[in-house]
């Protein structure tokens, strides 16, 4: 059977696997690496630009976070307050519980007529002070002379004596809820009002605008400089540029000048020459006038006027040029 080529096998060892996962992350870090060049090379390239987005962006940030605390201190006296709701409520339940418990024993005493000074009225008030004595015990105990009496009371117990325990253990929890409902609600209070005090003393609002204002203004003043500063670079330029080009034109001035100098200097030897050439003629008879000897005087005065003649011709080209 014919084995098929494996199109990962690379004939070298085991198939060489791309982790898409690392290569989607180095994408990323890329692209981050990107954004940041290009965000430096913005901010190299417009300093005016980066000096007020940073001032914004620190003015913006006192905004926030001043917010940030006054929303903070909001939420905070929020939750004070509902939970003085919660306790208020408290409160009033445990109160109304405690009335109905005393109007509850009124009438069991009146039923039972019972003495508020009888023994069987002690009894209860020590059975429910027992129990309170033992709630607070750090091992839930009675001393042993107390638990004695307590069971002895409670092996001979009355009608109304069973009926009003319950009640009376039932009235000191509400007893104790009360009083921890009370001291909890004065002290939200307190807070909350203390809080209310110093948020009228400060105004951190007020103060993070203050400066975020300054930061603003500061940012404002730099970027005057900065712009004064750049605008005196440009002029220092133009003036450089300026006095480059004065200095181009007078050198071009002073060439100018020379070669109409030259030129008016050749024209002066052309007329010297040709002075020179009308005074050999005038002195000398027409037989005299040998023109046919390259050699003659004659021929060498007029050799030597055809070259004036040609740079005169070219001064005044290179002066239309």
């Amino acid at each position: 059977m014919k084995i098929q080529d494996n199109p990962m096998n690379t004939g070298a060892g085991d198939p060489i696997i791309k982790n898409p996962d690392r290569t989607a992350g180095d994408k990323q870090k890329n692209t981050a690496s990107k954004s940041i060049n290009a965000s430096e090379l913005n901010d190299r390239l417009d300093p005016v630009g980066a000096r007020l987005k940073s001032a914004r962006n620190q003015a913006m940030k006192f905004i926030r976070d001043a917010l940030a605390g006054e929303l903070s201190i909001d939420d905070d006296m929020k939750k004070r307050n509902d939970h003085i709701g919660e306790l208020a409520a408290t409160i009033n339940h445990a109160e109304g519980s405690i009335r109905k418990i005393d109007s509850e024993m009124a009438e069991l005493k009146e039923k039972f007529e019972v003495d508020p000074d009888s023994q069987e009225e002690k009894d209860l008030q020590f059975l429910v002070n027992a129990e309170r004595a033992r709630a607070k015990s750090p091992m839930g105990e009675l001393p042993p002379e107390v638990q004695e009496q307590v069971d002895s009371i409670k092996s001979n117990m009355t009608e109304y004596q069973e009926r009003a325990y319950p009640l009376l253990l039932e009235r000191d929890v509400h007893v104790d809820t009360l009083k921890d409902a009370k001291i909890d609600i004065r002290v939200e209070n307190t807070t909350v009002r203390d809080m209310a005090v110093e948020r009228l003393k400060s105004d951190p609002m007020g103060d993070a605008w203050d400066e975020a204002n300054a930061v603003m203004e500061a940012a404002s003043k730099d970027v005057v400089s900065m712009l004064v500063s750049e605008a005196q670079d440009n002029i220092d330029e133009d003036l450089e540029e300026k006095k480059e080009e004065a200095k181009e034109a007078e050198e071009a001035k002073e060439k100018l000048e020379e070669r109409i100098n030259a030129t008016k200097e050749r024209e002066k030897k052309q007329e010297e020459l040709t002075e020179d050439i009308l005074e050999a003629v005038s002195e000398r008879s027409i037989k005299e006038l040998d023109m046919s000897d390259p050699n003659s005087e004659i021929n060498e005065l007029v050799n030597k006027l055809k070259l004036i003649e040609y740079d005169v011709k070219g001064a005044v080209v290179d002066e239309e040029i």
